[in-house]
């Protein structure tokens, strides 16, 4: 019976050390490695990028991958310990390694530990429905998802664009001009021929196709800081981020109409600085909201 159990456990040994140092990415098997002999797992940013379809870009001393309007913003560091004290990314042997839990946790993908090979995967996303907008001579169609997505131009005219990880649409009607095409990877959209090459924008579960003039209403982002974990300013039972997403809405409310108004969050969420940078990008104007603790009568 001993000798059975020893057999077994080695067999087991065995079996985990075939795990060891491997990362799954997708339909994809990597490497990963534990900066400093610690327990936490960076795998290679570009090729997690690549396997899951991610927005990718290194600059001012950082590396930023991105879903949609999500982004993850990673310092580097050079030392193993650095980067697993502050979950930096790792410059390591030329190349740039991220925390695997810690962009799932910044990302919404799915994370989970197999054997101790750590598993990163995209969360299967639904299309809700699309929508056409013209204002002057700028065509948009919206693209309103359960989660945030990352959507890729394969194509200009007409144009035809990857949903990456997008595995339920609509149904479209027979004479719908916009139609889908199932892929292993995801979904191909496909819309009407037009005039002007697209624009893509990345908003919380949405993707702007647009395209034509710029011609439109002057577009307005109110910006309301703070948000999930970040409070802000608290006095009392009044909480920063709950008083300026408050008056970003109706400020909404008394300008739409006039003017395009976005919001960069409508409910009680992180936007990382990344993503509110992006946002201001395609607006005309950009106010950010915030508010402080002062004496009575005082505010915003």
């Amino acid at each position: 019976m001993r000798r059975i159990l020893t057999v077994w456990v080695v067999l087991l040994g065995l079996a985990l050390a075939q795990y060891e140092n491997r990362l799954l990415v997708g339909f994809q098997e990597s490497q990963a490695i534990y900066p400093g002999g610690g327990t936490v797992a960076f795998g290679s940013a570009k090729l997690i990028a690549e396997a899951l379809g991610l927005g990718y870009l290194e600059a001012s001393g950082k590396v930023y991958l991105s879903l949609g309007s999500r982004v993850a913003a990673f310092g580097i560091s050079s030392q193993g310990a650095d980067a697993v004290r502050f979950l930096n990314a790792y410059r390591y042997q030329g190349s740039l390694w991220v925390p695997v839990r810690e962009l799932a946790r910044n990302l919404d993908l799915y994370y989970r530990n197999d054997y101790g090979a750590p598993v990163l995967a995209l969360r299967p996303a639904r299309l809700l429905e699309v929508q056409r907008a013209v204002a002057g001579s700028s065509e948009r169609y919206i693209l309103r998802f359960d989660r945030d997505v990352q959507v890729r131009l394969l194509a200009n005219n007409p144009p035809r664009l990857a949903m990456i990880g997008v595995r339920e649409v609509p149904d479209a009607p027979p004479d719908s001009p916009v139609s889908y095409s199932r892929e292993d990877w995801g979904t191909e959209i496909y819309l009407p021929q037009g005039n002007d090459p697209p624009r893509l924008l990345f908003l919380p579960k949405q993707v702007v196709v647009e395209r034509g003039g710029l011609t439109r209403l002057p577009r307005v982002v109110l910006d309301a800081g703070h948000g999930g974990t970040d409070t802000g300013v608290v006095v009392g039972s009044l909480r920063e981020k709950d008083l300026v997403l408050s008056v970003s809405q109706r400020l909404q409310k008394l300008l739409q109409g006039r003017l395009e108004v976005i919001l960069t969050r409508n409910s009680d969420r992180a936007v990382p600085l990344l993503a509110r940078a992006q946002y201001a990008t395609s607006a005309q104007v950009f106010i950010s909201l915030h508010a402080s603790g002062g004496k009575p009568g005082y505010g915003l």
